[in-house]
């Protein structure tokens, strides 16, 4: 049974206008053969279109991996550079200062000696002072070289890195339209890029991109799960041996 869309009156079998309203009569569905064609036909011209921008990307992605592989030297050196900008940044032991200034405290004890010792024990109190005096003036000059050596390294590496990621820049520039960001332009990254979009998971460089991102996220939340888990089972392991060891010593008290 059929009714009008217009005024929903019951409408007759095989009619094309409403009785009611006089409103055309619009068929509610298609034979499903019909349905299966258009669809399989739409479902076609769809996987064709994504066939087709997909080549396209890995096309442009060919011509930036060989424009920018030109570059491969200044990326690899920028990574290094950040490498050891890491390890700069973490700062240098201050264990030489400590103990100079322990070794130093200990010089003034002596030092107070030989001053207000006149007995016999003033060159005992003496030699002590030579003793400490050279190795804790040592150990605090040897930390203030290390400073300033550290100071001007991680000077030297911030340049190094600024002109580095000038000179990279400039050549985005010099490319003209990119399809993706300056900072995924390595030809490392941009080999994978290609790799995803051929897997089949993007289309365009940009869905490669979070993709990528979206596993990177995936991966470091696998492996912070794994690690905690580890702990777990390393804390599960310490509190029973804590436990059975306090139970073992029951028998000695």
């Amino acid at each position: 049974m059929a009714f009008c869309s217009n005024c929903g009156a019951e409408l007759e079998n095989n009619v094309r206008f409403c009785g009611s309203c006089g409103s055309s009569v619009t068929p509610a569905t298609q034979p499903v053969g019909q349905v299966q064609s258009t669809y399989m036909a739409g479902n076609n011209t769809f996987l064709f279109q994504q066939a087709q921008a997909r080549q396209e990307s890995l096309n442009e992605l060919s011509k930036m991996i060989s424009y920018f592989g030109q570059k491969a030297d200044s990326y690899e050196e920028y990574d290094n550079c950040h490498k050891r900008l890491a390890v700069l940044m973490r700062g240098t032991s201050s264990a030489p200062l400590v103990w100079g200034i322990i070794l130093i405290s200990m010089d003034l004890v002596n030092l107070l000696g030989a001053i207000f010792e006149s007995g016999q024990y003033r060159v005992f109190y003496i030699v002590f002072f030579l003793f400490f005096f050279i190795p804790s003036a040592g150990l605090i000059v040897t930390f203030i070289v290390k400073k300033v050596t550290h100071a001007r390294n991680l000077s030297a590496e911030r340049a190094k890195v600024t002109d580095i990621a000038y000179e990279l820049t400039r050549h985005y520039t010099d490319y003209g339209l990119c399809l993706i960001g300056v900072e995924y332009t390595n030809p490392k990254i941009l080999v994978r890029i290609a790799d995803v979009i051929r897997s089949g998971r993007a289309v365009s460089p940009k869905e490669a991109v979070n993709t990528m991102l979206i596993d990177s996220r995936r991966s470091l939340m696998h492996l912070q799960s794994h690690l905690a888990s580890q702990a777990a089972r390393q804390d599960i392991r310490g509190n029973t041996a804590a436990a059975v060891f306090a139970a073992a010593s029951f028998f000695i008290r």
